[in-house]
């Protein structure tokens, strides 16, 4: 390998290895409840409708996780197990499992937060 011939797979791996970051990345920040909201009307409520918006939010985020992340990532690495990637060689369905992956974390982590939520009331 030198200058004049680049390898052809590393633009490729990057690419899938920079989607595979940034989905575990969301799930860090689904950790830390830091998932985007809109605090303006949320402020004005009282102490007790906080908590229960905050669990209205993070439940919005599990069954977004469950619907998109968890089935729909699973039927699309599932499709994509029969595509090859051009240049790695490899099923495009293993880049797409971290869908799944992340979805399962973010419902775990939602269901913690949600407890930490209920037991701070």
């Amino acid at each position: 390998m030198s200058l004049k011939n680049p390898s052809t797979w590393s633009e490729e791996l990057v690419s899938y290895l920079f989607a595979w970051m940034s989905l575990l990345g969301a799930s860090i920040v689904t950790s830390e409840s830091g998932h985007m909201n809109i605090p303006v009307l949320v402020d004005r409520l009282n102490p007790q409708m906080r908590s229960y918006m905050r669990i209205l939010h993070e439940l919005i985020a599990l069954l977004f996780s469950l619907a998109i992340l968890v089935y729909g990532g699973w039927q699309i690495s599932r499709l994509a197990m029969g595509q090859m990637t051009s240049s790695l060689g490899v099923p495009v369905g293993i880049f797409y499992f971290v869908m799944p992956l992340c979805g399962v974390l973010n419902i775990i982590y939602t269901i913690i937060n949600i407890a930490e939520i209920a037991k701070n009331k």
